[in-house]
This record gives structure tokens, C-alpha cells and sequence, in this order.
């Protein structure tokens, strides 16, 4: 049927082709696949490369509706024409048309080993009878250094010299000698004893107590009806040599918790935690009564109790005052305008006092225009704190207020700047200290940037 096609992988910008194939149904869109592009290969690794550089490309069928020798023929045509690298500009492996052309193409690029006397590849040598180990096994002895005769003919499963024989585990299990599993074999032969001894060693034997007349083991005796405890805590008890034999420690009955006196009722301390009026976890309970605590207030006192706040007249914390629908603030804000002293009310409201104007001398200016104006003493954040405060009438009032700071201020280009300030504005390539003690000592800032250094070592 003529559902082939051959198609071209070209250049956006420069309308050359680097790949030529043929296919059917989605095949030319197969290649963009994250399974393929990820898989290796030579096409696929020079495609990744190029999406992941960002370099544009496009898929175009060439021809349609062809058979599939057609298709073949006309691939190994193009491919031809083109040329494939490092003559050629088509990163095609191999020069298209039937497979059996292209698979002994690329074989005369694959290197040869010898082999049992043949020249093999790795391939070849994987697939060849002689060779006892898997595709993975031969790749993983092969980057570990192996011989490649090694590496083939060496079987991957261990085998143990027993009576003159070599045989694997599983055949040393399989033996009438041996009375145990693979698992408790494999950890006999893996604790250094010889193969003979682990074979034949009968199994081993669990240790048996009388219980009732009988002899049972510990978990049989733990399975019985009338022991009262379970098969962990019975061995346990064995371990703590308070019980005269298993069967004292198996019937001994469960000894009951102390009672305390909670609230009128008589309780376990268990019971006490899961008491609804308990409000501690078992740590802090047991911290409590080992720090002298009576036990009815180490148990119903709160870790902590959240603060409360009134709104509306409600008794509400900080996270639920944030989650009603009149607080227009999260609760950072909120948190924020409750520190700077605000009321409860205004603090759940939005203060955009940024875009607000303010009358600042005789003109309508925003609190960030007022702050970036040289008669404004403080900086933007903090007058936007002082306009929040009742201390100051208007915010013109709040940005004449001098500020008060440990930091000596100088004028400098009709500015006022701190001495890092003018350090940093004059590009001054002495230190801090240097221009602090010129500054002190000059009449002004000019004479302090601009005298001799030489001049301050005397």
C-alpha cells in the first residue's frame, strides 16, 4: 500500500536539510519525542543539542504516497545527493534504502575483538553461544577492566567447589545432603564456614520451653490461648529473669497502671491524656509533674494562649481578626499597624497614604514627592511612620521635624549627606576615618576632598 513517505529535517534560517528519513504514519514526528531525544543516538543527541540552543528547524514530507521500496529508494537518493557528515551536511548514519545495506555500513565502523579465534564485535561476541554472562553483566566487567574473553566466558552466577563439583547455590540446595533453605544456606556460606559444613549441618533448631507439660516454642507458647500476653512482650519478660520459667511469664497476669485523681474521677495517666479537658501532649504533662506541677493544672493549663483582641465586640486572636472579610490587611500589615499603637479598627484598615496628597509648603504633593524634597529632614519610610502618628498635626509638620541621629550630617552640593554619603558621591579613594577627621577639621567639605594627603600625616 502507498502510505510511505520520505521526509526532511531543514534549517528555518538557512533551508539546508541535516536529516533525511523515510517512514509512515507519524514517524517524521517521532524523533521530537522526549523518549527518543533522550535515548541517545547519534541524530537524536545532534537534536537535542539543537532545540536546547534554540536553533530553528522544521519537518517537511518531501514525497507521499509511495511504497515502501519506493520510499526506501528515494531516501538512499536524497541522502546520496546531500552527502552525509563529515563529507556531506546530513547527520544520517547510515546512507538510507534497505536495512541490511545500512547495518553492514555501520559494521565496518564498529571495532573488532578477537574472540575464541573470530574477529567480533561487542554485539556479536553478546549474541555468540560461548558467551555466559548478560548484555549488562559483559558492559559492567568491561568498564571494570575485564579481559573481553574474561568478560564473556566467565558465568555471572558464583559457583562452590562441593565433592569435586561446581555447583551454584541453588544446586547446593537442591542436594539430598542439604536440609535448609537458600537463604539460611547463602548466610552459612557467607559466614566463612566451609561448603561441606553448610550443606550438611542438619537445620537449626528453635529453643523450646515446657509450657503446660508440652514443649513449645516461644511464638507457639505466644499463639496459645492461655497466655496473656503477646509473643514481644513475652520474650520480654523471659529477658528480665523476674518469671521463674515460660510458663510464669506467659500466664502472669498484666500489671494495671496507677490511678490518679483528675477532676473528681480516679484515671490513668493515659486516660488523663485522652480526657477532653486535658490540653497538654504526654512530654509536656510529664515535664510539668517533674517540675512540681499539680496535676490538675499541669494538665488542663494551655501551652500557650494567643493573645485577644476586640472587634465588634468579639474577644478574637491575631489569625482570626485576619481571615474576617472587614479586615482589608493580611496579617503582617495588621501585626505592623497593631505595634505602631493604632486602634483595633483602624489597624484591620487599608492606609494607602503613598498615593494620598498632602498639602507640604503650598503645593499637593504624594508622602514619596514630600520625602525626595531637600527641606524633607527624614527618609520616605520613616515619614510615612510619622504621618501615622498622632504626635505630628500634618504631614508637612512630620517631614520639617529634624530627625534625630548620632550621624553628623555636612552640606554638600546643596544636599545634606552623611560622610559615607559624600564618600561614596565623590568616589574618595582614602578611607572613612581619613575623611571623617578632614571633615572635622575643615571649614568645608570642598577643602576636605580636596587637600594633599600628605598634608594629615604630621
Amino acid at each position: 500500500m502507498n502510505h510511505y513517505y520520505v521526509y526532511g529535517y531543514f534549517f528555518t534560517k538557512s533551508g539546508k536539510p541535516f536529516y533525511i528519513g523515510k517512514g509512515i504514519d507519524d514517524r517524521d514526528r517521532e524523533h521530537l519525542q522526549p523518549y527518543r531525544l533522550n535515548g541517545g543516538g547519534y541524530f537524536h543527541t545532534k537534536l537535542r543539542r539543537i532545540k536546547n540552543l534554540g536553533v530553528g528547524f522544521e519537518v517537511i514530507r518531501l514525497v507521499e504516497g509511495l511504497a515502501e521500496q519506493q520510499a526506501l529508494d528515494e531516501e538512499a537518493v536524497l541522502i546520496e545527493w546531500f552527502g552525509r557528515q563529515p563529507e556531506g551536511i546530513l547527520y544520517n548514519r547510515s546512507p538510507g534504502g534497505p536495512w541490511i545495506d545500512a547495518k553492514c555500513d555501520l559494521r565496518k565502523t564498529r571495532k573488532e575483538y578477537s574472540f575464541c579465534g573470530d574477529m567480533l564485535t561487542k554485539a556479536e561476541i553478546i549474541r555468540d553461544s560461548r558467551c555466559l554472562a548478560s548484555k549488562s553483566v559483559f558492559k559492567y566487567r568491561m568498564r571494570g577492566g575485564w579481559d573481553i574473553e574474561d568478560a564473556a566466558l566467565t558465568p555471572p552466577v558464583k559457583l562452590y567447589e562441593y565433592r569435586g563439583e561446581q555447583l551454584t547455590l541453588r544446586q547446593l540446595v537442591a542436594l539430598e545432603q542439604c536440609d535448609v533453605g537458600q537463604d539460611a544456606l547463602g548466610g552459612r556460606l557467607g559466614s566463612g564456614i566451609s561448603v561441606e559444613e553448610a550443606v550438611e549441618a542438619p537445620p537449626y533448631e528453635l529453643e523450646t520451653h515446657e509450657f503446660f507439660g508440652a514443649e513449645l516454642s516461644l511464638k507457639s507458647i505466644s499463639n496459645d490461648s492461655r497466655c496473656v500476653v503477646s509473643d514481644t512482650s513475652l520474650r520480654k519478660r523471659i529477658a528480665t529473669g523476674k518469671y521463674t520459667s515460660a510458663q510464669h511469664a506467659a500466664t502472669a497476669p498484666i500489671t494495671t497502671a496507677p490511678t490518679y485523681q483528675f477532676l473528681g474521677e480516679s484515671l490513668t495517666r493515659r486516660e488523663i491524656l485522652t480526657h477532653p479537658r486535658c490540653l497538654v501532649s504526654r512530654h509536656t504533662l510529664e515535664d510539668r509533674l517533674k517540675a512540681g506541677w499539680d496535676l490538675e493544672k499541669a494538665a488542663t493549663t494551655p501551652v500557650y494562649q494567643a493573645p485577644t483582641y476586640e472587634f465588634n465586640g468579639q474577644q478574637l486572636t491575631l489569625t482570626e481578626l485576619s481571615e474576617l472579610t472587614e479586615c482589608e490587611v493580611v496579617r503582617g500589615t495588621l501585626v505592623q499597624n497593631l505595634q505602631k499603637g493604632l486602634p483595633v479598627d483602624e489597624a484591620t484598615k487599608l492606609h494607602p497614604q503613598e498615593h494620598q496628597l498632602h498639602n507640604f509648603l503650598g503645593e499637593k504633593l504624594t508622602i514619596n514627592e514630600i520625602a525626595r524634597r531637600p527641606e524633607c529632614q527624614p527618609s520616605p519610610r520613616l515619614l510615612a511612620k510619622r504621618a501615622l502618628k498622632p504626635k505630628y498635626a500634618t504631614v508637612e509638620e512630620a517631614a520639617l521635624a529634624p530627625v534625630r541621629t548620632h550621624t553628623k550630617i555636612y552640606t554638600y552640593k546643596g544636599q545634606r549627606h552623611s560622610a559615607r554619603e559624600i564618600a561614596t558621591l565623590a568616589s574618595y579613594p582614602f578611607s572613612l576615618e581619613t575623611l571623617k577627621r578632614r571633615l572635622d577639621s575643615c571649614a568645608t567639605v570642598k577643602e576636605a576632598l580636596c587637600s594633599p594627603v600628605r598634608d594629615w600625616g604630621r
